[in-house]
Formats: C-alpha cells, sequence, structure tokens
C-alpha cells in the first residue's frame, strides 16, 4: 500500500498521476496505467471541486489494483449530468472503465472514493484476500437508484 498527501490546488491532478506512473509498474500492473490515470484524475478533480481540504490518495494491490482519493468533506458524490452539459461526467466514466466503485464515510469525517480495476491477467498476489474490508462493508441495497445511499439515508460502500 502507497500513500500521498496531496497539496489542495490543481497540481494535486498532475501528482496523482505520476503516483499512479510510478506505482504501478512496480507491481507489475503497468497496463493499468491509462484507465488509473485517467480515473484518479477524475477522482481527486472531483474532490477539489466539490469536497474539503485534506487530500489524500492511497493505492493498494487487493489483487488487483484499488485507488482510493480521500478529502475532507462528508458530501456524498453525485453523478449530475444532464445530456447537454459539457462536464459532469467523471464518475460515468468511473462506473463504465473500473470492475467496482464506491464510496465511504470517513471517520470522524470526510469521506473517500476508490475504484478498483483488474489486470487482463489474473496473478494472485501471494496472501491477498478477495476484499480486504468485506467485515466492514455495508450491505448492498439495491433499492437506491443513484447507487450511493441506503433507505436509512446512510451510505454504500460500493456502485457497480
Amino acid at each position: 500500500m502507497r500513500r500521498w498527501a496531496l497539496p489542495w490546488t490543481p497540481a494535486a491532478c498532475r501528482l496523482a498521476r505520476t503516483a499512479v506512473r510510478d506505482a504501478l509498474p512496480r507491481w507489475s500492473l503497468g497496463e493499468l496505467v491509462p484507465a488509473a490515470e485517467l480515473l484518479v484524475s477524475e477522482l481527486v478533480c472531483n474532490a477539489l471541486r466539490h469536497g474539503a481540504s485534506p487530500l489524500r490518495l492511497t493505492l493498494e494491490r487487493v489483487p488487483d489494483l484499488r485507488c482510493s482519493v480521500s478529502d475532507g468533506s462528508s458530501k456524498p458524490p453525485r453523478p449530475a449530468a444532464g445530456p447537454e452539459d459539457e462536464g459532469g461526467r467523471g464518475l460515468a466514466l468511473v462506473d463504465m472503465l473500473a470492475a467496482r466503485w464506491g464510496c465511504e464515510r470517513g471517520l470522524p469525517a470526510g469521506k473517500t472514493v476508490w475504484f478498483e480495476l483488474h489486470a487482463e491477467a489474473d496473478t494472485p498476489v501471494p496472501g491477498a484476500r478477495e476484499c480486504p474490508d468485506r467485515e466492514n462493508a455495508p450491505e448492498r441495497d439495491g433499492g437506491v437508484p443513484d447507487g450511493l445511499g441506503t433507505s436509512k439515508g446512510d451510505w454504500k460502500s460500493e456502485a457497480a
């Protein structure tokens, strides 16, 4: 696992992409770099536009790749683009390209938006579990249209 504190400036997007380009080939996940760079840029940009400081990036090998962007706002991300809007499609890209993605509430405050990408070859990582935080993941609730809330008004941790 690798973690970075990112500055609360537009340079954070570039720094996050650089972190992805540096870390993934070392983990034999070089084929995931283009998609991971795009998606991590979207999440960092969303955090800068709609979140609050501090901003952090975490990359994990679980068993392929999990990228997490954390910020200080507890407001969950909301896909908001209409058919005529010029922007607002970042989460749609995440949804299309990621194997899984979701949002988790931070304690005591903040949130983490994450996505997972899977490599073409199924290369097991010694000692890795299928989902490292399965015990703490909230239950899925299929009755919520936006995929991020539950009937109790709390957040879901996974959208796919």
